[in-house]
């Protein structure tokens, strides 16, 4: 395999996060993330820090290709073993997260050619210990939700187009398990009324179908059409999202501070718990792999007991039994 001796760092991490964002698809919040954790990588051999944007990751030159930092592979090994040492006091989410962008900066450079090593077989991913999803209950989302419609009746003309906003903001989160972006950036060309449909593009440039409840379309239909997003003339901020999610989750008189994304582990929750089947879910949620899904899968013990009683064989035939020798 043909190899050069050295490389211009800057320039292939340019092209390298170019290549996330058109080939990849990956949001501009991967691209900041992986800027700032390759510069951290790097900064050793004086690599400058990338501030690009989704406008200027489009531009045909940016300020970081005008530097010119040629790098051996020695080099480029014993920063990425440097950084990998600096990183190992960090939490393992965080640690997995900043290998993985090393990682897959290394793979890039030894498939495109410009290392004749590949260098990101040295790098092993430690593994995060799972999180349980924070989810609400369903007595705590009706408290959410019925402490908001009595908000609503009683509101005054001047406070009730936020509460409007906030209503529709919630039922979607909860109601159709979108993000929070996806629900900041909703267009009312993506929602068919009378089919309660929406068509959602999520991470990556993924599409998907979601088919929402009655109510949820009740309340997205209450919005004044001011424009091209359901929010108006541009995206609802998600600070304002996670400003409204959180002080109506306190007045409801939640126990933890509520997130938007915790409504959308309760959809996925209580979907399962009802029975969803798991692949269904996976695209209900727009999620690429199954293993993101699986995480819904803590529901309790008791709740699967119920589940495989009634509908397991095994579970009928033990009813009949007892109604058999009750009756003889």
């Amino acid at each position: 395999m043909p190899g050069v001796q050295k490389l211009n760092l800057p320039v292939e991490l340019v092209k390298f996060l170019k290549y996330l964002y058109f080939v990849e698809g990956a949001s501009k919040h991967t691209i900041k993330a992986y800027s700032l954790d390759l510069y951290q990588a790097f900064q050793v051999l004086g690599v400058p820090r990338l501030r690009l944007d989704s406008t200027q990751i489009k531009a045909e030159k940016t300020s970081a290709e005008a530097h010119c930092i040629s790098v051996s592979e020695a080099q480029l090994l014993s920063s990425t073993k440097a950084a990998l040492n600096k990183w190992a006091l960090l939490s393992s989410a965080s640690r997995q997260r900043k290998c993985s962008s090393l990682k897959s900066f290394l793979s890039f450079l030894f498939r495109e050619e410009i290392i004749v090593k590949d260098l990101s077989s040295q790098i092993v991913l430690p593994k995060a210990p799972q999180k349980l999803p924070h989810f609400l209950s369903v007595d705590e989302v009706m408290a959410l939700l019925g402490s908001l419609y009595s908000e609503l009746k009683q509101a005054s003309s001047k406070d009730r187009p936020v509460l409007i906003k906030i209503q529709a903001l919630i039922l979607l989160l909860y109601g159709g398990g979108l993000r929070v972006s996806e629900a900041c950036m909703l267009k009312w060309s993506q929602i068919h009324i009378n089919q309660r449909t929406l068509f959602i593009y999520g991470k990556g440039g993924k599409e998907r179908q979601v088919v929402v409840p009655s109510a949820t379309i009740k309340a997205v239909e209450a919005l004044p059409k001011e424009g091209l997003f359901i929010f108006g003339h541009k995206p609802l901020n998600t600070k304002t999202a996670y400003t409204w999610v959180r002080e109506w989750g306190a007045r409801a008189g939640l126990i933890k501070p509520l997130h938007p994304h915790a409504l959308r582990h309760s959809f996925a929750t209580h979907l399962l718990s009802g029975g969803t089947d798991l692949r269904v879910l996976q695209e209900l949620l727009g999620h690429q792999s199954l293993i993101s899904t699986q995480k819904y899968t803590h529901l309790s013990m008791e709740n699967l007991a119920r589940t495989v009683e009634a509908h397991h064989p095994l579970g009928q035939q033990d009813r009949h039994r007892f109604k058999a020798d009750k009756n003889s």
